[in-house]
C-alpha cells in the first residue's frame, strides 16, 4: 500500500462489492479495538494481582474495566451485525469462527459473547447490578421499614479477556486476507477505465491523507 495526497483525484465506488470492502476494513479496525481493549484489560487485571511483569495504566479501576470491556464486545458484535440486506452480508458470519479458529467450541464462545453485549449495551438495565427493594419485617411481624439491597454482578476475569482476545485475533487474520482477495476483484473492475468513465463516477474529497492499494504487479 501507498499514501496518496489530498490533491489527488478519487472517485468513490457504491458497487456492492465496493461496500462490501468498506464493511470488511471497518470490521479490520472494529477487530483490532477488541485486541487493545483485550489488552489493556489483561495489563490491569495482571497489575490487580500482583503478577511479577504486571503492567497497566490504571490497575483494576472498575470504571476502566467496563469502558474497556463493553467497547470490546460492542465492537466484537458488530462485526457479525446483520445488514438487513440479502444482498450485503455481514462482513462475518458465525460459520467463520471455525474456520478463523479452528475449533467448533469458537460458536458457542461466540454466543456468549454476544450475550454479554446485549447485557452490557441494554438501554435499560444496569449492567453493574441489581437491586432489590424489600419491607423489613420485625420480631412481631410487622412492618419496619423499608430496605434497598443490591447484588453485584461478577466483573470480568482474566481468562475470559485472553479468550476474546485469541478469537479477535483470529478472525483479523481472516479479514485481512479476505481484504486483499476483494481489493484485487475491484482493481480488476476498474483498471483500464476510460477517463470519461471514471469522470462519470462521484468526487471523493478526502481531508487527510488516503491509504490505496498498489495495482497487481
Amino acid at each position: 500500500m501507498s499514501d496518496v495526497e489530498t490533491s489527488a483525484r478519487m472517485r468513490r465506488l457504491s458497487s456492492p462489492a465496493a461496500v462490501g470492502l468498506a464493511r470488511l476494513c471497518e470490521a479490520f479496525d472494529d477487530l483490532q479495538t477488541v485486541l487493545r481493549c483485550c489488552e489493556l484489560l489483561v495489563g490491569a487485571l495482571t497489575q490487580a494481582s500482583g503478577a511479577p511483569g504486571a503492567e497497566g495504566p490504571v490497575g483494576a479501576d472498575p470504571v476502566s474495566l467496563e469502558a474497556w470491556w463493553t467497547t470490546a464486545l460492542l465492537s466484537y458484535g458488530r462485526s457479525f451485525e446483520p445488514t438487513g440486506d440479502p444482498l450485503r452480508p455481514p462482513p462475518l458470519v458465525p460459520e467463520d469462527l471455525e474456520t478463523a479458529v479452528g475449533s467448533a467450541e469458537a460458536t458457542t464462545w461466540h454466543e456468549l459473547l454476544l450475550q454479554l453485549r446485549n447485557h452490557h449495551a441494554h438501554l435499560r438495565t444496569n449492567p453493574r447490578e441489581h437491586v432489590t427493594v424489600a419491607v423489613v419485617q420485625g420480631d412481631g411481624g410487622g412492618a419496619e421499614g423499608v430496605a434497598v439491597t443490591s447484588r453485584q454482578e461478577p466483573a470480568v476475569d482474566e481468562a475470559t479477556v485472553r479468550r476474546t482476545g485469541a478469537v479477535a485475533y483470529a478472525l483479523c487474520a481472516l479479514i485481512d486476507a479476505r481484504i486483499e482477495q476483494e481489493q484485487r476483484r475491484l482493481w480488476d473492475g476498474v483498471d483500464g477505465m476510460e477517463a470519461a468513465a471514471l469522470d462519470g463516477l462521484e468526487p471523493l474529497v478526502v481531508e487527510t491523507n488516503a491509504t490505496v492499494t498498489d495495482p497487481p504487479s
